[in-house]
């Protein structure tokens, strides 16, 4: 399993999430992103912070 906090990437933010597969995390975070935040489009410097801060789980 992979997990990331969206705090690493948007300061003051708890989000966490936890998935089998980096894709499926970074839907959950494109969904995030868009309600939450309201970004339509997660820009590509940003994705690769959270690319960079997705964790493998035990």
């Amino acid at each position: 399993m992979k997990e990331l906090s969206c705090g690493a990437v948007v300061p003051n933010c708890d989000a966490k999430f936890t998935a089998a597969s980096e894709s499926e995390i970074m839907s959950q975070v494109a969904d995030h992103a868009r309600r939450v935040h309201g970004t339509d489009d997660v820009p590509p410097e940003v994705a690769e912070k959270v690319r960079l801060n997705i964790r493998e789980t035990a």
